[in-house]
């Protein structure tokens, strides 16, 4: 029974994965209202992050075994507010994005295209 139990579980889990739904949207097409109020994290590395940033956002560095602990805590003080999350490209923001919706966080927005497509854009203005 409890055998059945287990692979009756793991396929659930499974399905809810599939159906995991990752907000995304294009780094330099995000809406103003989005903007205002959502929380920005940066998912690079720090020293990433001191070679350049977008404008208020916050660092918590994916590959930091204390990335969880970190971005639940930025969650909690902006409690309701979306969450706008970034890396390089978007590989790593959406991995992160994929991971803060599958503990059931639902107004968490990964911006494709990353720092490097703001900055391509932003050097031309």
């Amino acid at each position: 029974m409890k055998t059945i139990y287990l692979i009756v579980m793991l396929i659930f889990t499974g399905l809810v994965s599939l159906t995991a739904q990752v907000n995304t949207l294009d780094i330099n097409k995000v809406p103003d209202d989005l903007k205002e109020k959502g929380v920005l994290i940066d998912v690079r590395t720090p020293e990433e992050y001191q070679e350049g940033h977008l404008p208020e956002a916050i660092n918590i560095d994916w590959y930091s075994d204390a990335f969880l602990k970190e971005v639940m805590e930025v969650i909690r003080d902006n409690a309701g507010d979306p969450v706008l999350l970034y890396c390089r490209s978007g590989n790593r923001s959406a991995q992160a994005s994929a991971k803060l919706d599958s503990l059931g966080f639902r107004k968490i927005y990964n911006l494709d295209g990353g720092y490097a497509a703001w900055s391509e854009k932003n050097k031309k203005q």
